[in-house]
């Protein structure tokens, strides 16, 4: 037991000796191109990584917090409209996934290495559970995603009293399904034969998925949601809906572009490296089973690899992919209805009550005058 002590009170300070390093890195004077090379530099990208692998390991602890609270809001006083009961469940088991992702996070890194072309904190994670965790993290995303989408044309159009537009919902969930066992095949091709080109699967998948559910965001920003707040009547139960709604599209837009801006671009970059020719794990034989394997430390890369510079980057994504959720579940607002049996409000008794409120509003104004 002392030995555990004494190994965990050597991490702490390998990881705060890191994050404090990286912080001088950017507080450091000097002329722009000395920062620059300075903050590009092998040491400064090893403390990046470092600091991002620190940050990542309390987040998914403070993101189960926040579900706790956010649950025990919902059991005692809010109401909540389906998409809020659901979504809460889905980022609760998004954590956990993410969380056991993390515990040992890999980096990708600017060239192929001769032992791996990632390098991971602390080399112990088997890349079948690593792969698995992603898989399990992203399609609840997908999921939750899907359910969103659904339920805001659902409701929005019970609340103006216009057909639901059931084929364009069916496109969607047939999308979204696509996607899915898309990036599956493509997470299995990868680990059962240790070939790099199916990575470039999954980012075709995340392009298309990020393009279908931003045209959705933005009918929805654009079109939907203004003619629905033009109904309702100022400061009323509605608007609450609305603006989570708005908030909710704006922030998948804004991770679409985030995810475009960084991964297309990485993608881009390795393509021009001949990235479809490499294997994940240089070592092995192309069609090899690689699930077992074992990515090199971070730590050993210094003096192993000292020209070759890690990238936290797409971390960094995941990570704000991750809080920008967090904050999205915490800012549900409930409904001013009665508690069904069913613990939610669905998304056609939503859109109707809405209506309804809107009617007995025009109402009321026409006998005022």
């Amino acid at each position: 037991a002392g030995d555990d002590w004494e190994c965990m009170a050597t991490d702490i300070s390998c990881m705060a000796r890191h994050i404090s390093s990286f912080l001088s890195a950017l507080s450091s004077g000097g002329t722009g191109q000395e920062k620059f090379d300075l903050l590009l530099s092998q040491p400064t990208l090893i403390d990046a990584c470092w600091t991002t692998y620190c940050a990542y390991l309390v987040s998914p602890p403070l993101w189960l917090l926040a579900c706790c609270v956010e649950a025990r809001a919902q059991a005692r006083k809010k109401v909540p409209n389906a998409w809020e009961y659901v979504r809460l469940r889905l980022f609760a088991f998004y954590a956990v996934a993410d969380h056991l992702r993390s515990v040992d996070l890999c980096f990708a890194t600017d060239a192929q290495l001769t032992d791996g072309i990632c390098r991971s904190v602390w080399g112990t994670q088997p890349l079948q559970l690593r792969v698995v965790a992603w898989w399990a993290r992203d399609m609840t995303m997908l999921v939750g995603l899907a359910y969103f989408l659904d339920f805001a044309l659902q409701w929005t159009h019970a609340a103006l009293g216009k057909e639901v537009p059931w084929t364009k919902l069916r496109m969607l969930k047939i999308a979204v399904g696509a996607v899915m066992a898309e990036m599956s095949l493509c997470a299995a091709g990868l680990v059962a034969s240790n070939r790099f080109s199916w990575m470039y699967g999954l980012v075709l998948g995340v392009v298309g998925l990020n393009a279908v559910a931003s045209g959705v965001s933005w009918s929805l920003l654009w079109t939907l949601l203004p003619e629905v707040r033009q109904k309702l009547r100022p400061r009323g139960p509605g608007t609450k809906i609305v603006r989570e709604a708005a908030v909710a599209s704006r922030a998948i837009l804004a991770l679409a572009l985030l995810v475009l801006g960084v991964f297309l671009p990485l993608s881009i970059t390795r393509l021009r490296d001949g990235a479809l020719d490499w294997t994940l794990i240089p070592g092995m034989e192309p069609g090899s089973w690689i699930g077992s394997t074992r990515f090199p430390v971070l730590s050993s890369m210094a003096g192993e690899a000292p020209d070759v510079l890690p990238n936290p980057a797409a971390e960094v994504v995941e990570l704000c992919i991750g809080w920008t959720l967090c904050i999205l579940v915490l800012f549900s607002s409930g409904c001013d209805l009665p508690r069904p049996p069913s613990g939610f409000i669905s998304a056609a008794k939503l859109g109707n009550s809405l209506r309804d409120d809107a009617m007995q509003q025009n109402l009321s104004d026409f006998f005022m005058e």
